[in-house]
């Protein structure tokens, strides 16, 4: 491998691309590049194909130079990477862990499919099982609109809630694509409804474990005669309840609370000698004329006392 300057109009971005980093890690690698140049990052991996520079991995250090106002980087020249197929299979093996668009990733696969012939030589060449191949194939299944809300999302988070990238993979949509696409779009509104329509604020964001998603829909699975249905989490005038047991929730008061809808009883979960415990509402927070005035600052307990109020009235 040799290591050259490339002017940074000459190196192409791979068209799967599929690695997602955050805008807050890009913010600080602008600045270090910005400071200390852009040779305090290591060298971009490129290929040359049909005479023209691609890279294979960096694409957020060539972005960050340019952003930095750098008009060329530092790129080691690899000869494993002779043609798009092997473009393609480098690209997932130095780019897989992380962050990353299972959709986009997706894209890329089946394109290998294509090119090798069988899932069984597009593991082979990738490293991984074909059960790894096949869960991103179930991926296809996801309704269009389902997949815009996926795009939506992952590019939200990456601005704003990093935390959510991490709950976004090929395993975990594989299951939400088993559903009935309408029943998809519950799922995806369900557990990114904050992310999409909430407060810009992270700290006000709530999101639900996806696994809690999951055991939903096994447990639906599981009840015979019954509709693959999944509660929804938000009341709106469009969106109501279906019949559920119970609903554990995170309000934007920064509360938890957990509602058991066969006994009429609320619960909020506080702490306690540094353990979570699950404490059940007794004593209904009144507002008064005089708390209406109080600084911003006790908006939140006013908050969280009215939605005590609402679940015994």
């Amino acid at each position: 491998m040799s290591e050259i300057e490339i002017q940074l109009p000459e190196l192409n971005n791979s068209p799967w691309r599929f690695k997602v980093i955050s805008s807050k890690d890009f913010d600080n690698l602008v600045s270090a590049i910005a400071t200390y140049g852009p040779h305090a990052t290591n060298p971009i991996l490129v290929a040359r194909i049909e005479g023209r520079f691609y890279v294979v991995d960096g694409h957020a250090r060539k972005d960050a130079i340019a952003e930095a106002g750098f008009d060329k980087a530092k790129c080691i020249v690899t000869e494993r990477v002779r043609n798009f197929n092997d473009l393609r299979v480098w690209s997932f093996r130095l780019n897989r862990h992380g962050n990353y668009n299972p959709l986009a990733l997706l894209r890329m696969v089946k394109e290998d499919i294509k090119v090798l012939g069988s899932i069984e030589k597009v593991s082979a060449d990738y490293g991984v099982s074909s059960e790894y191949i096949n869960t991103l194939l179930k991926l296809d299944s996801l309704d269009d609109s389902a997949k815009t809300i996926v795009d939506k999302v992952i590019d939200i988070a990456r601005k704003r809630y990093q935390f959510v990238l991490e709950q976004i993979n090929s395993y975990h949509l594989a299951h939400i694509a088993e559903l009935e696409p309408e029943k998809q779009l519950e799922v995806l509104e369900w557990l990114f409804h904050d992310i999409m329509y909430g407060p810009p604020n992270e700290s006000m964001i709530s999101l639900p474990s996806i696994y809690e998603v999951i055991r939903e829909i096994d447990r639906h699975k599981s009840i015979a005669g019954t509709p693959n249905a999944v509660h929804k989490k938000y009341r709106t005038r469009n969106h109501p309840f279906y019949d559920t047991a119970n609903l554990e929730f995170n309000c934007s008061c920064g509360n938890r609370f957990y509602v058991d809808f066969s006994t009429g009883k609320a619960y909020e979960y506080v702490e306690q000698n540094n353990l979570i415990i699950k404490k059940e509402v007794e004593v209904l927070h009144e507002v008064s004329h005089e708390e209406t005035n109080k600084p911003k600052r006790n908006q939140r307990k006013r908050i969280a006392g009215s939605k005590k109020q609402s679940f015994n009235s």
